[in-house]
This record gives structure tokens, C-alpha cells and sequence, in this order.
């Protein structure tokens, strides 16, 4: 179960993520997130150096870093949205062009690409980064922390392996950079994002929905109350089947392993979205012997994913809420 959790980890998008996809007060900068000034990058300066305690042990950024190195989605795409200057970027093995999806600007092709799965720290330390952000990377790469902290300043989750909220990973990482301020400010339009999209779909007010993945003929569910996407679809009036928040919790972030004799479990959700390797494995899925029986089979109420598509669910943040929400809107929408 671990090495499909990593693989799903290592094709991320949470994100993705959110204890809190988004949300906030309204922005504290009229700045757009990922934009800068000569004074707000003086102001910035200003705040070195700067410590930023995380669940590894503690980081002293002594200056803007000015060569980033980025090793998971949620890293990517929050050091992207909030401008920072990136070298290296770890790689989206299931996106045809390596992009982590909701990376907006799409990074160029000078930023160096990294492996998701299997750390290369001599290619690292050849980028000479100032900085290593680490909060969604594979826990291959957490595991070897004090070797790229050797390197660099780090900068690791803050609670846990895609347990954090994206709005914290956001602060987390706009504290590293020298950009809480645009951090705050990207916070506060996510928040405006979901608000305006649960207004706008109040059908969606009270519905049960159920996220994971299904490959090698296992499904996993994300159970959790407290687990990222979880909390992304109750901030949106969705909620979680009671009958599946009761199921053990097997692994992060709030995973359950539902075997095929308790697949019955699903009719308890009015939609359950599952990524999956292909359209093939879903076509199968949905011809099971217990699956093909059950009303929210017949009802269409199981909708599918890729897996570049579940890595937005799996950790949602801040930086990726309009991508999030535009995968919903299609995949909730009646049929």
C-alpha cells in the first residue's frame, strides 16, 4: 500500500490539499500574489534573516532566496504563484510536458527537472540552491533531510506528510521566501474562489462525497475528517459519508484500503471520485462483481480521474483553488 500511496504522492495534485483548499481575510497587500515591486522586494529584504520552524527542525533564511528549489506539487506551485525565483522543480511524471497541473505561470524551460520519486542530491547541490522546499515531497526526500539541509536551508511540512492545510503551507513557504504578504493575499482570493463557487452551486449544499484511487485492483478512500480534501469539499457544503468517516484510518493523508466484499460501502455517497491509471481501469471498476450492483453505479454517481488530476485533490492549496474548482464543476455536474 505504501508504494502506491508514494506513486499517487509522486504524480501530485493538494494542493491540491485543504485542510483548507483556501480561505482567510481579505488580502492585507493590493498586490496580486506573485507579483512584485521595488518596494515590496525592499520590504522583503528588510525581514531577514528569517527562522522558519517546521516538523524536521528549524530553518534560518539569512537573505531572499534567490534560487529555489522546489521537490513537491504543493511546493511548486505555491513557490511558483508567490514568484519565487526557482532553479530546479521536481518532475510530474503523469503530465505529458513534466508541468505539475495549476503551475501558473507554467515554468520555463531553464528551471532544471528533478525526480519526483528518487532524490538526485548531486543534481541538487550542482543547482546551488538557497533554498529547498520539501512540505509534499515524496518521503523519500523528507528521509534524507539532514543531507539536503547540509545544502541548504530546508523547509519540510509543517504537522505531517499531506496532513497540513494548504492555507498553512502557503504561510509556511511565503515565510521562507520573504513574501508573507502575497502569501496573504493568495490566501484571500482562494477563499473568495470557494465562497463564490458554493454560491453558485448550492446543489452541491449537504451532498456525500468520498475522494481516493483505485489501481492493482485496491481502493484506497480518503476517510479523514481532517485530511485535506475532506475539508476542501465541506468548505464547498459537501460532506463525508458517516458510514465512511467510521472506517480506520491506514495511512496519510486519512487513506482507508477498502478490499471488494466492502465495496458496498460506496452506496453510502452521492458521488465518489476515484483516480485512476486509465479510462480501461474504470470501465473495470464499474463491471465488479459487487460494484456493477450498487445504486450510485447505476445513478452514474462514480466519476473518475487521471491520476495528474487527483494530485489537485489530494493536496489542494491555495495556489491551484480555479483548477480545483473547475475539475469539480465538471466532474459533479448531472449527466
Amino acid at each position: 500500500m505504501t508504494r502506491l500511496v508514494s506513486t499517487l504522492l509522486a504524480l501530485l495534485s493538494a494542493a491540491l490539499f485543504v485542510a483548507g483548499c483556501g480561505g482567510g481575510d481579505d488580502a492585507r497587500s493590493a498586490s496580486t500574489a506573485g507579483s512584485s515591486t521595488t518596494a515590496s522586494s525592499a520590504a522583503a529584504a528588510d525581514a531577514f534573516p528569517v527562522t522558519v520552524r517546521h516538523a524536521q527542525g528549524t530553518a534560518t533564511i539569512p537573505g531572499p532566496p534567490r534560487r529555489v528549489v522546489a521537490l513537491g506539487a504543493a511546493d511548486v506551485q505555491i513557490a511558483r504563484a508567490l514568484g519565487a525565483e526557482l532553479v530546479g522543480a521536481s518532475t510530474n511524471d503523469s503530465s505529458p510536458d513534466g508541468q505539475w497541473l495549476g503551475v501558473d505561470p507554467p515554468l520555463p524551460g531553464s528551471v532544471a527537472k528533478l525526480p519526483a520519486i528518487e532524490p538526485d542530491i548531486e543534481r541538487i547541490a550542482s543547482l546551488r540552491p538557497d533554498l529547498i522546499l520539501i512540505t509534499t515531497a515524496q518521503p523519500s526526500y523528507s528521509r534524507l533531510y539532514e543531507t539536503l539541509a547540509k545544502i541548504a536551508p530546508v523547509i519540510s511540512y509543517r504537522k505531517g506528510l499531506l496532513e497540513d492545510s494548504g492555507d498553512d503551507l502557503t504561510r509556511l513557504i511565503g515565510a521562507a521566501l520573504g513574501r508573507s504578504e502575497q502569501a496573504e493575499a493568495l490566501i484571500a482570493r482562494s477563499g473568495r474562489q470557494l465562497d463564490a463557487f458554493a454560491r453558485e452551486h448550492r446543489e452541491l449544499e449537504g451532498k456525500r462525497i468520498v475522494f481516493g484511487q483505485h489501481a492493482a485492483r485496491t481502493t484506497y478512500l480518503v476517510v479523514a475528517a481532517t485530511a485535506p480534501s475532506t475539508v476542501a469539499f465541506e468548505r464547498l457544503g459537501m460532506r463525508l459519508p458517516g458510514s465512511l468517516a467510521k472506517l480506520p484510518v491506514q495511512a496519510a493523508p486519512g487513506i482507508a484500503v477498502i478490499s471488494e466484499e466492502k465495496l458496498g460501502l460506496l452506496d453510502a455517497a452521492d458521488y465518489v471520485v476515484l483516480g485512476v491509471a486509465s479510462p480501461a481501469v474504470g470501465r473495470t471498476f464499474l463491471a465488479g462483481p459487487v460494484v456493477s450492483r450498487l445504486g450510485i453505479t447505476e445513478r452514474g454517481g462514480i466519476r473518475f480521474i487521471d491520476f495528474n488530476e487527483a494530485t489537485v485533490l489530494l493536496a489542494p492549496n491555495p495556489a491551484v483553488t480555479g483548477t480545483l474548482l473547475d475539475l469539480l464543476q465538471e466532474l459533479l455536474r448531472e449527466r
